[in-house]
């Protein structure tokens, strides 16, 4: 039975490993850009190291009752110093674990923060061109109403009202940029 706790313990640490290494490739791609499969395989090694700390804890557990004087067993002295080495084990294991998924949490929130701020920019663009792109369109919403305007009867006044729209885009971009808005 001994030889069967040591070797349930001792089958954590090449599993774990493993998923060390797939935390170092994640933690690769932070400098790289992000896809939707990489996110799928951050929320796979969650869940599996969620579940390696349940396991390690049953395992702690049992071996502290194995090891406790409420339970009738005759184990030698040889035997108990084999278990509470076992228990030493799988209590570094389970720290192993918990280290891994508080740096995989990390990693989790860097990827949120980075996807968010992305998400910002590209708000941010869409919103500077769709305030560009409706300049024009109130100057010649102005002239399809039956009004007299300036320019209406010119023969250039289409070309004045492309270069009118140009500038007050052209000003409103340079005017961003100078207050860092975009």
């Amino acid at each position: 039975m001994i030889e069967g706790v040591n070797y349930l313990v001792d089958s954590y640490l090449p599993a774990l490993r493993e998923l060390t290494k797939e935390r170092h490739v994640l933690d690769d791609l932070l400098t790289k850009k992000l896809a939707n499969k990489d996110l799928v395989k951050l929320a796979y090694l969650q869940q599996t190291l969620t579940f390696f700390e349940s396991a390690t804890e049953g395992n702690i557990d049992v071996i502290e009752m194995l090891l406790s004087p409420k339970i009738d067993k005759s184990f030698s002295e040889n035997e108990k110093s084999r278990l509470e080495d076992a228990l030493i084990e799988a209590k570094q294991i389970a720290q192993m674990v918990q280290l891994e998924a508080n740096i995989v949490n990390k990693i989790s929130q860097i990827f949120d923060s980075i996807m968010n701020n992305n998400l910002n920019d590209t708000m941010k663009f869409l919103t500077v061109w769709s305030l560009a792109l409706a300049i024009p369109t109130l100057i010649t919403g102005f002239y399809g109403m039956n009004i007299n305007l300036p320019v209406v009867d010119s023969e250039y006044g289409w070309l004045y009202l492309i270069i009118v729209s140009v500038l007050l885009i052209t000003w409103m971009i340079l005017s961003l940029k100078k207050n860092r808005k975009m």
